[in-house]
């Protein structure tokens, strides 16, 4: 048996108000003491490969630093960490950042069927994360993959998650001899063998021989909030006449093909900057933000200085490069680069980022990294962060693989909605894309609220509550950011530096009343308010004209789609709105959040239009002689079609189809149970549900179902299911999670149902339902 501790200090427990917290059904207390101890069994987690694994990890942690030679010439790259950090590690030892980056089948590459995480050695909610690259980020694709052979470089990101895209992506390569910057020609192979993974940094040694005959190098990369470290130690042999060959070079690529930006080579400040216009995404949402740039300045340090220098222009697998050209702006793939001497054997690179200017992105250098003199500097800054945050929870029992997968998906619960804002000269600031401007403040970027909701957001209440006040009050700042003419608009759905339209409803209203639930602090109450009443009742422009697709491009901002339908006929019509039967649900589900909001605020009479509207109408689009949700028409009536296989979607459904949705009614479980006609039809339905195949935990919908049955008397049910799944869809190799991680949701369900046995049902009720049979 595995047992998880969850220790949580006084300010992370003032919501609790010394009172038992959850509703506890079977053998837990609560404990009132100054620091709050909740001890839940977690389920039995047998390993995949036996002991002889466990045997292999426990002796994977060496504690001493070899001599750069022995690196250079290390079969097994374990044996170049260093001592100065990794001795000081307590739980982050525990998280391997590998899991979650293969899919299941090295030959081809489904990005549904993996978890679509990369490692990223950066400190909690980093706005930039550093990762090695082996093939071109974009909408589907993460920079790493697990299967891949070659590494291209080091790439500094802010795509939050595998289906969203980047925002000014920089990425930073090296080589030998002549230079070759295309992507191809940069590409050199190595071994997972010789990789190194942690929460500190991650360290590769890469093979140049394609290069240059006998030439490689050793690269090592860390990062913190905005900005990164890489450390490359280099090694050439000599030709046949006893002299070297031409020496390393490295290029810092400041602008994709397709997109028009800027680089600049100070050789006297040893510095490469610039900027890029790349956002992805552009095409979602209302704002075009036309003055959007992403900034850089990178230092670049060798013992012998610089060589050469100039810059490049890669086009169609091909380089022009321009020796000593100080600048080149207003084209595309463009890159600036430093040749060094032979003999050459560490360069040194420290990078600045900023969406404000190239002066602040130099400001960020400097405030980051300026006492850094090594990789393992950051690193140990790093190790020690995460340790604190990982430190609330302790185990008992269990094993190291059962470790590795709880204290990973705590650290993937701890990286977003990432820290947005810069440190300036007075106090914080950043640049919003809603306005195209900067504003002072403290701001959080990346919610993939539809998503994290669920369960991503109360773990991060408990596990990070000092920062939730400041992430409550960014998305009120969306809200009154990204309206017309200085209006106010709506809360985020999607926002990825703006506002996507991705996914579906305004569970932002969930987040805020799940805040007000638990007395989080730090935000304009009067404000909030507001924004979820707007939410509930003032329908997106060309509501009964656009049909608000998937992705559909240029749109306003969808907010509550079909709302003019539900609030007058009760439900959204299918014939007028894309996923009706989803958004009818999850608009009462957010209706009841609204409500909760409204009665801390006094406003009883919004609360109760509010409460009553979620009771109502998630009922309108059911059909009684099916027994299921299904998609209605603006005349009443019902569409129906075959399903073809238990996975399959439906037409009217996100991400889901009618057996998905079927128990989608977490706001008022005694109304769903009315439906079905009892406590036990209900329960036969669950027992349907599970027999026929239609759980698909890769995705969220139906993350909280098996709950339902321990929240109806069934805990023994839940015990075994949720085993059932965590073994399938949760290990410790790297194609460990089997769906899309979606910002720490997926390991926020192991972690609390798992782990700590009890989840967050319907989470803006504060409540928590225990599982299992313990």
């Amino acid at each position: 048996m595995f047992n998880a501790v969850l220790t949580l200090a006084p300010s992370q427990t003032a919501w609790l108000g010394w009172a038992c917290w959850l509703t506890l059904l079977a053998g837990a207390a609560c404990i009132q003491m100054p620091q709050q101890h909740l001890l839940f069994p977690a389920s039995p987690w047998p390993s995949k490969d036996g002991m002889s694994r466990l045997e292999a990890l426990q002796t994977a942690h060496p504690h001493t630093i070899p001599s750069r030679q022995t690196c250079a010439k290390a079969v097994n790259i374990a044996s170049c960490q260093s001592s100065r950090w990794r001795s000081q590690a307590g739980h982050s030892t525990f998280v391997d950042p590998l899991i979650g980056t293969a899919g299941p089948d090295a030959s081809t590459y489904e990005p549904d069927s993996y978890a679509g995480l990369s490692p990223n050695p950066s400190p909690p909610f980093a706005a930039v994360r550093v990762t090695p690259s082996t093939r071109t980020n974009y909408v589907s694709s993460e920079g790493y993959y697990y299967h891949d052979k070659t590494y291209r470089g080091t790439l500094m990101t802010r795509q939050p998650a595998i289906w969203m895209g980047d925002l000014a992506p920089l990425e930073v390569s090296a080589g030998f001899g002549q230079l070759q910057l295309d992507e191809q020609s940069r590409a050199l192979p190595f071994s997972h063998e010789e990789e190194s993974a942690s929460l500190g940094k991650h360290a590769l040694r890469v093979d140049a021989s394609r290069q240059q005959r006998g030439a490689g190098f050793y690269v090592q990369s860390a990062g913190r909030s905005h900005s990164s470290i890489i450390e490359y130690d280099l090694w050439q042999s000599e030709s046949q006449h006893g002299t070297l060959v031409d020496g390393p070079y490295v290029a810092i690529h400041a602008a994709r093909e397709g997109w028009r930006g800027a680089v600049f080579v100070d050789a006297d400040r040893q510095e490469i900057s610039g900027w890029t216009p790349e956002r992805m995404d552009y095409k979602l949402g209302p704002h075009q933000a036309p003055n959007f740039r992403g900034y850089f300045v990178s230092r670049i340090e060798s013992e012998a200085g610089w060589l050469d220098w100039g810059t490049a222009r890669t086009q169609h697998n091909s380089t022009q490069t321009w020796s000593k050209q100080r600048g080149r702006w207003n084209e595309d793939a463009l890159a600036g680069w430093v040749k060094f001497t032979p003999n050459t054997t560490r360069v040194l690179i420290k990078t600045g980022l900023s969406l404000i200017s190239i002066d602040q992105a130099r400001r960020n250098l400097e405030s980051e990294l300026s006492s850094a003199q090594d990789v393992d500097d950051i690193a140990l800054q790093n190790t020690r962060e995460w340790d604190a945050a990982l430190s609330v929870v302790e185990t008992e029992g269990g094993n190291l693989v059962q470790k590795r997968v709880l204290y990973t998906g705590l650290h993937r619960t701890l990286q977003f909605p990432s820290l947005h804002s810069e440190s300036a000269d007075e106090g914080s600031a950043y640049y919003s894309l809603y306005t195209d401007s900067v504003h002072k403040g403290e701001a959080y970027q990346s919610y993939s609220i539809w998503d994290t909701w669920r369960a991503a957001w109360a773990m991060q209440i408990l596990f990070a509550n000092h920062r939730v006040g400041s992430m409550v009050s960014s998305m009120l700042d969306m809200y009154l950011q990204s309206g017309k003419n200085g209006e106010p608009g709506y809360l985020p759905m999607w926002a990825n530096g703006a506002e996507t339209n991705i996914m579906i409803s305004t569970w932002a209203d969930s987040l805020i009343a799940e805040a007000f639930a638990k007395k989080v602090t730090g935000f304009n109450r009067e404000l909030a308010l507001e924004s979820v009443l707007k939410d509930a009742s003032v329908p997106p422009e060309f509501d009964e004209i656009l049909k608000y697709e998937d992705r559909e491009e240029f749109t306003p901002i969808e907010a509550r789609a079909g709302l003019t339908s539900y609030a007058s006929r009760g439900w959204v019509a299918h014939d007028r709105t894309a996923e009706s039967v989803s958004r009818t649900l999850d608009y009462a589900a957010c209706d009841a959040a609204v409500a909760i909001v409204a009665s801390h605020m006094s406003d009883q009479s919004s609360a109760a239009i509010y409460r009553a509207r979620a009771k109502q109408n998630y009922l309108n689009v059911y059909n009684n002689a099916t027994g299921f949700f299904a998609p209605r028409f603006a005349n009443g009536s019902f569409f129906e079609a075959p399903l073809q296989n238990p996975k399959a979607r439906d037409d009217g459904f996100t991400e889901g189809n009618r057996w998905t949705y079927l128990f989608d009614v977490v706001h008022d479980l005694p109304g769903l149970v009315r439906l079905h006609g009892s406590r036990m039809a209900t329960l036969q339905k669950l027992d349907d549900y599970f027999e026929g195949g239609y759980n698909d935990h890769s995705n969220e919908p139906s993350h909280h179902v098996p709950v339902l049955y321990a929240a109806l008397g069934r805990p023994d049910k839940s015990a075994k299911i949720i085993r059932d799944i965590a073994q399938a869809e949760y290990t410790d190799l790297p194609d460990g999670y089997k769906g899309n991680e979606d910002l720490g949701q997926m390991s926020s369900w192991y972690t609390f149902i798992s782990a700590f046995g009890f989840y967050p049902l319907y989470p803006a009720s504060a409540k928590y339902v225990v599982v299992g049979d313990h």
